[in-house]
């Protein structure tokens, strides 16, 4: 039978022992730049300039009709 764990194959890899590292980090936060919060900025203020608008439309809009 071929078994790679137990077995005739067994006897080869008799003292299995670990033979390495493991190593643990904390990882943080990454700081966004200021030049992408003031982009991220200017993107959240044309979107609620431009849904203002859009409101504002629609209810002259409704009234109208």
């Amino acid at each position: 039978m071929n078994d790679p764990f137990g077995g005739a194959s067994a006897s080869l890899f008799s003292p299995r022992v670990w033979n390495g590292t493991i190593e643990y980090s904390a990882s943080t936060a990454a700081v966004p730049e200021p030049s992408s919060l003031a982009i991220l900025g200017i993107g959240a203020g044309v979107v609620g300039l431009v849904s203002i608008r859009r409101r504002r439309r629609e209810h002259k809009q409704g009234a109208a009709g």
